[in-house]
């Protein structure tokens, strides 16, 4: 059955070990890539030579249903914990950048219109996270803030968390009409649906105003209320 065999193998395979291990048998030898890699033998692929003359997987990962070999959670979450502590430094690293600028056109977005969703989704991407585009006819456009911020908009990939971390997003989303009252008054908000940016240490998040990007307590001030995400790479 590819994982152990009760009344013998099929020619060419051979049953696993209690470790979980495959003695390599009639298959193949390439010392140090794929042991047992008989072309037509999924279930080696992946493996690597290992003590005793004998394939399994490489140190963090597991052997998988099917065949092959795959990451161990405990290896899937430290991929993921230097994912998002990459987005944390990369947006820091472009404090005070006009970039996003709402006078400058950015990617698809142009001049005049507020980019704080866009520097989310490029930031977060750059840190190695995926960001999927969710608007427009086509589909060509990220989440903006409004759905950053609401709970029940599903962004694949991004979990909803209640205590945030550095490299996590925080949004609050606004009422559209009152986004442009406000800017009316403070600036930022025009046509927006809320306000979106980088959760850093210490109380603080990184984000991109009209004018450029900026690192305050935006998030954590008394009063507000916004919805962190966390980057986790699972799918509904």
């Amino acid at each position: 059955d590819g994982k152990s065999c009760v009344k013998g193998c099929p020619d060419g395979k051979t049953p696993r070990d209690a470790k979980g291990l495959c003695p390599c048998g009639k298959q193949s030898y390439d010392p140090g890539k794929s042991c047992c890699s008989a072309a037509d033998n999924k279930l080696f692929s992946g493996m690597v030579s290992v003590a005793g003359g004998r394939c399994g997987c490489p140190d963090g990962q597991a052997p998988k249903t099917g065949g092959g070999c795959e990451d161990t959670q405990q290896t899937k979450d430290k991929k993921l914990q230097a994912i998002r502590q990459k987005i944390a430094q990369t947006a820091f690293k472009y404090r005070d950048s006009r970039v996003w600028s709402k006078t400058k056109k950015r990617s698809n977005i142009g001049g005049g219109k507020n980019k704080c969703s866009l520097f989310v989704a490029e930031i977060a991407r750059e840190g190695g996270a995926q960001v999927p585009n969710i608007h427009g006819r086509n589909k060509q456009y990220a989440p903006v803030a409004g759905d950053w911020a609401d709970s029940n908009v599903d962004i694949p990939g991004w979990t909803v968390v209640k205590e945030p971390k550095p490299g996590d997003v925080a949004a609050i989303g606004i009422i559209p009409w009152l986004g442009s009252w406000l800017d009316s008054l403070i600036g930022p908000w025009l046509g927006s649906t809320g306000h979106v940016g980088i959760v850093l240490e210490n109380g603080k998040t990184v984000s991109a105003t009209r004018g450029k990007v900026v690192v305050n307590n935006w998030g954590f001030r008394p009063g507000q209320n916004p919805t962190f995400r966390r980057y986790t790479g699972e799918k509904k």
